[in-house]
C-alpha cells in the first residue's frame, strides 16, 4: 500500500450502545473459546464490500457512488444470533456471529453497493453475501471446536433475555490500519439511510 492509498471497505456499523452490549459477550467468550485474535468491540460491522488498497483521489468518486447507491434505503432492524465458524472444526480460521432480523433489506443493500461500486472498477466478492460479524481469528485449540459448544455459548446468561438488537441507519466507509493496536478501523465516509 502506498502513502497515498488506503485499505478500505463498506459495513453496517453497530451503533455504540450495541457494542456495548456486545463486549460482555465478548468477555466471556474469550475466557471459553480459544482464539488468538479478538476483534475489538469498536471495530464490530458487517461488511457489505471490501475494496482493498484505494487511491486517494478515488474517495470524491467513491462517496458519491455510496451515496447515490443508497439514497432509497430506508432504515431497517437487524439482531445478532447464534454463533458459527469459518474453516475446518478442528482448525477453524475466523469466529463468527450470525445476523437476524430484516435481512431482504440488508441483502439489497449489499446489492446496490456491489452494483454502484463495480463501474468505479471495484470488484464484488466471488462468493455470496453471508452478513456476520468477525468476532475472533487463529483458533489455538488443540481439539475441535463442537457445534454444540457453540449454540451454548450464544446467548450467556446475563443477557439472554435481551438480545443485541438495533436499526441499521447508516452506512460506513472505513479504513483498515492493520498492524496497530486495535481499534484499527477507522471511519472516513458516512451515509444516512
Amino acid at each position: 500500500m502506498s502513502p497515498s492509498s488506503s485499505r478500505l471497505f463498506v459495513a453496517v456499523p453497530l451503533p455504540a450502545g450495541s457494542k456495548i452490549a456486545f463486549a460482555l459477550f465478548l468477555n466471556e467468550w474469550k475466557q471459553l473459546v480459544p482464539f488468538r485474535n479478538w476483534v475489538h468491540p469498536e471495530d464490530l460491522h458487517i461488511t457489505l464490500q471490501f475494496l482493498g488498497d484505494t487511491p486517494a483521489e478515488s474517495l470524491p468518486a467513491l462517496s458519491a457512488a455510496i451515496r447515490d447507491a443508497v439514497s432509497s434505503t430506508l432504515p431497517f432492524r437487524l439482531s445478532i444470533e447464534g454463533l458459527g465458524l469459518f474453516g475446518r472444526p478442528e482448525n477453524p480460521s475466523i469466529l463468527w456471529a450470525g445476523i437476524a432480523g430484516e435481512l431482504n433489506p440488508l441483502h439489497e443493500l449489499q446489492r446496490k453497493i456491489s452494483s454502484a461500486l463495480s463501474p468505479l472498477g471495484f470488484q464484488p466478492d466471488a462468493r455470496p453475501f453471508n452478513p456476520h460479524l468477525t468476532i475472533a481469528r487463529k483458533f489455538t485449540g488443540s481439539s475441535p471446536l463442537d457445534p454444540a459448544h457453540l449454540r451454548k455459548l450464544a446467548a450467556p446468561e446475563a443477557l439472554s433475555e435481551s438480545p443485541i438488537q438495533w436499526t441499521v441507519d447508516e452506512i460506513v466507509l472505513y479504513e483498515s490500519r492493520l498492524g496497530r493496536p486495535a481499534p484499527m478501523y477507522d471511519p472516513i465516509f458516512r451515509c444516512p439511510l
